[in-house]
């Protein structure tokens, strides 16, 4: 399985425009084959901040979804709510880890 993380800023005077495109986003990838997660958050504190917790069954879907429809439209309508990158991680789930 392949864990993501990923993080996104938002320019504070668009977070009801950006919340509308991100879940958009959601719902349609989480019709994806091999999408076992696909969740979004805000950052209570701060409000501008969400993120994206992804699971993959496996690297070949997470390429198709990158590649897909709804990617595209979302990295369009992006530009006009997003402030800076987005920062995106591959995580490690390491809790079950100690108990092999």
């Amino acid at each position: 399985m392949l864990f993501i993380i990923a993080q996104i800023h938002v320019l504070s005077e668009k977070i009801s425009e950006a919340n509308i495109d991100l879940n958009k986003l959601v719902t349609s990838t989480q019709l994806e084959e091999g999408c076992l997660r696909y969740d979004l958050y805000q950052i209570t504190e701060s409000g501008d901040k969400f993120f994206l917790l992804e699971e993959w069954r496996d690297e070949k879907y997470l390429e198709k979804h990158l590649e897909s429809q709804h990617i595209k439209e979302f990295n369009s309508s992006k530009k006009t709510w997003i402030s800076g990158k987005i920062e995106i991680n591959r995580v490690e789930k390491v809790s079950d880890k100690n108990e092999e």
